[in-house]
């Protein structure tokens, strides 16, 4: 997912930049319109940390290791959980860095586990310079196993690079804690 272009990135426009800006967008309009779904009539506040491992696709070559802290909301309705978060990540072996976005849609399988399908949006860079950064878009899913106030959520993710060539595959840990 973070390979570090051969040229200088160019910046997101067009069609693809439009659509992750829409993709975002509904998220949180959904997310919006779920709030008084939720039994307090507001959303669950978390913070999260976790880690995911970069592996380009194809060939296998290991990108970085990403610690990452996000801070979610959780929107509930039923057996449905919207979750957009926003955070920032980093690798210590590339020192590249990046902000994230993302938006999980849990459904709960049963009291202690749900099912989730995932949306990111990630931006990469070695610099301050966000025009000079790799953007990348992926979808996923995973599992979140709930215990009290806390949920650990293994997933698996594919990325595309938006404005730099490639695919990655993209596992990870999440580590989820409410107030």
């Amino acid at each position: 997912m973070r390979q570090r272009p051969q040229h200088k990135a160019q910046t997101i426009s067009g069609r693809r930049g439009r659509l992750c800006l829409a993709l975002f967008v509904s998220a949180a309009g959904l997310a919006g319109a779920g709030e008084g779904a939720s039994p307090a009539g507001a959303a669950t506040k978390a913070l999260n940390a976790g880690f995911i491992q970069i592996t380009a696709m194809p060939g296998g070559n290991q990108l970085g290791l990403y610690p990452y802290v996000t801070g979610s909301l959780a929107f509930t309705r039923d057996r449905l959980t919207l979750i957009p978060s926003v955070g920032v990540e980093w690798s210590p072996s590339t020192a590249r860095w990046g902000f994230t976005g993302s938006a999980v849609l849990d459904v709960q399988v049963s009291r202690r586990v749900g099912a989730d399908a995932i949306l990111m949006m990630v931006h990469d860079t070695d610099t301050w310079e966000l025009r000079q950064a790799s953007y990348f878009a992926g979808a996923g899913t995973g599992l979140s196993f709930f215990f009290d106030k806390w949920v650990v959520s293994p997933s698996v993710s594919v990325f595309r690079g938006l404005n730099v060539p490639g695919w990655s595959l993209v596992p990870g840990v999440n580590l989820s804690v409410t107030p």
